[in-house]
């Protein structure tokens, strides 16, 4: 699958990660950008076995964007007006307040709980497992509630030793929020009182400061309370049977569906506030209306696996040969509907909220829409692992994959891989040696495909709604292009080899493990621009280079057993080639990313900032040095790929308490801030405060430009916007206890823990906004904060039972 939404975390038992080309190969289409296999939980062998386990938390913000309050907004907004020559602002005794939006708008003391209870038993024969789970989670923000309910059952039976059966199901159903973000709680002036006692509406923002274009940060979000139902179902469910035969054959076949619905209502109330200006009430939304949506996505997988195990003296062979199916379609129906203009307002009661709503919805108002698309690949695979005295391996992949998003021409395509590693400490002349213990040398190379763009049929012409030509009295609409389609668009490649080792040293105390990674990302499948139509074709290519370490510890001093284990990933990309020479793609909502041969992909482009004139503005670097500074000057300002990421994982017991520690960061990337910059044309009507330390004469500031929104435009697309995103941050801190077994007996308790813990509870930081991991809004657009949502920090304490 391409998400696990549908798994209970407290039904996984394990997950593993898969990169290297020899582990991928055999997923096929699936694997080009890497594996994570979730094992969840099973029946075993023994008693039925009763597990509980219950977790409760309280959410906060740790980090806040810093802006003016009403003392410093007034003196940024005077001085702004007069540097423009602009008349004082005379209505000051209007907004007389001092507004954190904020604060107004979040979620005090959110919570989250979890509760899981599961039920397991096995015989030789017989194996089930039996979970529950239900979520219930408050959002940073007033009103945002999610609450989801899991369900999974499996069950494999042993018919006889040549044949065993079973099924897996899994699903939920899932009440979700309307979101919302922080973004005009950083825009709105602290000046107004969010709510007018004594006429019983939200206050306007100020003309000229909010009032047409913000809007009340707290009445948007009262306005909107409880005017949207969204609901998700997901069934996922597979069944397999298995063959043993000729003692060294299995024949094993798998069969997948997932069913996922999606509900959506959405009510538009009635949108009204009190005008202090004009002592006047504005009615914003004057009519009610209702939009509703249906989101289907059905998915069905078959596997057919035949293997052959075999061991001949110092020979171990495995052969695995099968053939494999996937298809997807997604539909979507939606629909609107407003009142009638001057009638009755749909009441804001869920019980009209539906199309045809008798009387209140104007039928000429009505309008509907759909769409579906459907995909499938179909592949075919084959495997072979060998091993020599457990000292020579060799792991051989090959994959024909076919796929309906690929162009006729070039529907299928080979992809193999080979991994060999050699296991030096099964040799002779290191069996003598005491300090290590054992030692593997490794490494693989392969090509892998991926078939992934964004649109369903990107090799077929697909056509828009265009002008409307005039037959007589007749209007026919007229359709175009909505890109050109490619007819030979062929797979996405990925050419792929790594090298390294695994140490276990010190009588297994120290595990070490080291690996250089290069991929190299060919025929890319990308959407380009040759100056008058969009297109999808296999155009450049990149490559990603480093170096990957871990390391564990383990030992103990005295009756305390402790772990540390570090790791480091090395990131270099880079762009090789791209549709043409000198061809940019260009992204951002002002150009500020931007993709182009030899450069980091979706690096931040702009001008670099050489300080402030005598007048307190913006002075540019002269790049090309021709004496004059023009968009000629723009360059690389920043690049959003960090130079390495970083984890530590510190864990101890002591008799029954346990403590775990896990940190984590990154290093060597840019942000890009995009809130919090006032100017002309910017709806943003509050600074941050890092603008009081703005230029005021000479000897003052070198970096924050003068006050005067008329100009400061002029270093939004400059370095003045880029912000340094590395960090380090405590992932969790958990402190736990499991009480004597032996005190438990009595009450056929097998295990009882109890635990407290912390979820990012600090998070050293270089930039000023909520969180430096910031949002991506696509491949080639990432890194850009746009100040929307932040990360929360979490305590917690919870138990752990099992009967």
């Amino acid at each position: 699958t391409d998400n696990i939404f549908f798994v209970n975390p407290g039904d996984i038992e394990s997950i593993e990660v898969l990169k290297d080309p020899s582990s991928l190969a055999v997923f096929g289409v699936r694997g080009a950008n890497g594996v994570i296999i979730v094992t969840t939980k099973k029946g075993k062998d023994g008693e039925l076995v009763v597990n509980a386990n219950f977790s409760y938390g309280v959410k906060s913000i740790v980090s806040t964007p810093k802006m003016t309050d009403r003392e410093g907004f007034i003196t940024l907004n005077d001085e702004n007006r007069f540097n423009q020559r602009l008349p004082a602002y005379q209505k000051y005794d209007l907004y007389s307040a001092n507004t954190n939006w904020i604060n107004q708008i979040k979620q005090d003391q959110a919570t989250v709980a979890n509760y899981n209870i599961s039920l397991a038993s096995g015989t030789e024969k017989n194996k089930f497992y039996l979970g529950f789970g239900y979520t219930k989670e408050q959002g940073l923000i007033k009103y945002e509630d999610f609450r989801r309910l899991t369900i999974s059952v499996s069950d494999q039976l042993k018919v006889s030793k040549f044949f065993k059966a079973g099924f897996d199901i899994s699903a939920y159903q899932a009440s979700l929020p309307l979101t919302n973000d922080f973004s005009n709680a950083l825009k709105a002036p602290p000046i107004v009182q969010p709510y007018n006692t004594q006429q019983n509406l939200f206050n306007r923002l100020p003309e000229g400061l909010g009032g047409n274009d913000v809007g009340n940060p707290l009445q948007q979000l009262e306005l909107n309370k409880n005017t949207a139902i969204s609901t998700e179902y997901n069934i996922r469910g597979s069944t397999f049977a298995e063959v043993n035969f000729l003692k060294a054959f299995t024949y094993r076949t798998n069969f997948y569906g997932n069913f996922y619905l999606k509900d959506y209502t959405k009510y538009t109330p009635l949108s009204i506030s009190f005008n202090l200006e004009n002592q006047k009430a504005d009615t914003a939304n004057r009519n009610t209306s209702v939009y509703q949506d249906r989101f289907l996505v059905l998915k069905y997988q078959q596997e057919h696996l035949l293997t052959y195990k075999k061991q001949f003296g110092n020979h171990g062979l495995t052969l695995l040969g099968g053939f494999t199916t996937y298809y997807e379609s997604a539909s979507s129906i939606n629909g609107s509907v407003q009142q009638y203009r001057g009638g009755d307002p749909i009441p804001n009661d869920s019980r009209w909220w539906y199309l045809n709503v008798f009387p209140y919805g104007d039928p000429a108002t009505r309008v509907s829409n759909s769409s579906q698309n459907e995909r499938a690949t179909v592949s075919y695979l084959a495997r072979v692992l060998y091993n020599f005295q457990d000292k020579y391996l060799v792991n051989a992949s090959y994959r024909k994959d076919g796929s309906s998003a690929i162009s006729p021409n070039h529907r299928f395509q080979d992809f193999w891989a080979l991994g060999l590693a050699w296991v030096l400490t099964e040799e002779k002349f290191l069996q003598s040696q005491k300090w290590l213990t054992s030692l593997k040398i490794k490494g693989s190379i392969g090509q892998l495909g991926n078939q992934s763009t964004g649109l369903n049929y990107p090799f077929y012409p697909n056509y828009q709604n265009g002008t409307v030509a005039v037959f007589g009295n007749n209007l026919v609409p007229a359709f175009v292009l909505a890109y050109r389609n490619d007819p030979n668009l062929r797979w996405e490649t990925v050419k792929a080899y790594e090298g390294g080792f695994e140490a276990s040293l010190l009588q297994s105390r120290l595990k070490v493990e080291a690996n250089y990674y290069n991929r190299k990302t060919e025929d890319l499948l990308t959407q380009v621009n040759d100056g008058s139509q969009n297109f999808y074709t296999n155009a450049g290519s990149v490559s990603s280079t480093g170096i990957e370490i871990a390391a564990t510890w383990n030992d103990n001093i005295g009756k305390v057993n402790y772990s540390l284990s570090g790791n480091v990933t090395t990131i270099n990309s880079d762009v090789i080639s791209v549709w043409k020479p000198g061809y940019v793609y260009t992204a951002g909502s002002i150009g500020q990313s931007r993709t182009e041969a030899g450069y980091p992909i979706g690096y931040f482009y702009g001008y670099k900032v050489d300080g402030l004139d005598n007048r307190g503005n913006f002075r540019f670097q002269d790049v090309n040095r021709d004496g004059v500074v023009d968009a000629s000057d723009r360059t690389f300002i920043g690049n959003p790929t960090p130079k390495f990421t970083y984890g530590l994982t510190i864990s101890a017991s002591y008799h029954g308490f346990d403590l775990n520690l896990g940190i984590q960061g990154v290093y060597g990337n840019q942000v890009w801030r995009n809130w919090g910059n006032e100017g002309a044309g910017i709806n943003i009507y509050n600074y941050r405060t890092a603008r009081l330390g703005r230029w005021q004469g000479e000897g003052t500031s070198n970096w924050e430009p003068q006050q005067n929104t008329s100009i400061a435009s002029n270093g939004f697309n400059s370095d003045y916007m880029v912000e340094d995103g590395s960090y380090i941050r405590i992932r969790n801190i958990q402190l736990g206890y499991t009480l004597n077994p032996a005190l438990l007996k009595k009450a056929n308790i097998t295990v009882l823990r109890f635990f407290v813990g912390l979820q990012n509870p600090i998070t050293w930081q270089n930039n000023s906004g909520f969180t430096p991991e910031a949002s991506s809004a696509g491949a080639l657009s990432f890194g850009i904060d746009n100040g929307g949502y932040p990360l929360p920090s979490i305590s917690s304490f919870g138990f752990n039972i099992t009967f």
